[in-house]
């Protein structure tokens, strides 16, 4: 994708506009593209924070990248404006991965594509995914669903006696030797995951919210969180090299109780496919982030269809 030019020069931020509608109030409706995530920042994060379960990923993304930039890599940012001027709709798309985009009103999906032309793969918002489908294949562009990921909030910690002989200790830079060959074998295991070392492991190290299940004094599994947000962290990757679920359950209840301490709002993605992860995050005390009755929140992603492979939604 190409880049702005005048973004990679200190102090600048190329902004740029595409407008729905062809005149009056209609043409105000536009969708603002960066690539600096700071500009980006500035402009949505406001809009995001305001639902934070809505923006999980968006959110933990954009402030993870302010913290941490790469302005060579590419990358590109944008944000919806109303008639009003307000922002409802905003997107991301970080160095090597696929766009995101919030929740947004149906005339910013239908002038996404023209901004995002040609995605190998998005994510959206679970509810929003046929006005998705019908935007970029309006463009000729075919989208089907992919997977579902479910986005799940700690309704109330549900406690648990442990069911191994450890405890939990907060990880230290002393500990990021062990947590990097760690998270390299998840990786080995789950080479279609595009998680970073970085994101996973190095920035909630540097913000103590790395946990370790020790078993006498030895190390047997790591639970990561999200450093706090607009009040909001996400539990990560729960893992133990043995894979012992008894030793990851234990952790995931320990991270699960010191997220509650500092954050208003803990939430766990989990595929909607997998019983397994749900049924684990349920004993917790997860549950679907809308509650009751309601819609439940899911990120969806999509990829271009082939004639040998016909859209098929799990």
């Amino acid at each position: 994708m190409p880049r702005d030019p005048e973004a990679s020069e200190p102090g600048r931020a190329a902004v740029g506009e595409v407008a729905a509608g062809r005149s009056g109030a209609a043409a105000s409706r536009t969708w603002h593209t960066t690539t600096d995530v700071t500009t980006f920042c500035d402009r949505a994060l406001g809009f995001l924070a305001a639902d934070p379960v809505a923006g999980t990923v968006l959110l933990t993304e954009a402030t993870y990248l302010r913290r941490h930039p790469e302005p060579r890599a590419e990358q590109r940012y944008g944000w919806w404006t109303d008639e009003a001027g307000a922002v409802t709709a905003a997107f991301l798309q970080a160095p090597r991965h696929a766009p995101l985009v919030s929740p947004a009103p149906e005339a910013a999906l239908r002038s996404l594509p023209a901004v995002l032309p040609r995605p190998p793969a998005i994510g959206v918002d679970g509810r929003y995914v046929d006005r998705a489908v019908a935007a970029w294949g309006a463009a000729g562009h075919d989208l089907a669903p992919r997977a579902r990921i479910r986005v799940l909030r700690l309704a109330g910690l549900v406690a648990h006696p442990p069911a191994t002989a450890g405890r939990p200790r907060v990880a230290t830079a002393a500990d990021r030797e062990l947590l990097a060959d760690w998270f390299g074998r998840f990786r080995r295991a789950h080479p279609e995951d595009p998680s970073d070392l970085a994101f996973v492991v190095d920035d909630p190290l540097a913000h103590g919210a790395v946990l370790l299940w020790e078993v006498g004094e030895e190390p047997v599994a790591m639970c990561s969180r999200t450093p706090v947000v607009a009040g909001m962290t996400r539990i990560g990757l729960t893992y133990s090299p043995s894979g012992d679920p008894a030793a990851e359950g234990d952790l995931l209840a320990a991270a699960c109780a010191a997220a509650a301490e500092e954050a208003a709002t803990v939430l766990a993605l989990a595929p909607a496919v997998d019983a397994d992860a749900l049924e684990r995050l349920a004993r917790v005390g997860f549950a679907p982030a809308g509650g009751a009755g309601a819609p439940r929140r899911e990120f969806s992603t999509g990829s271009r269809l082939t004639v040998a492979a016909p859209a098929e939604d799990p």
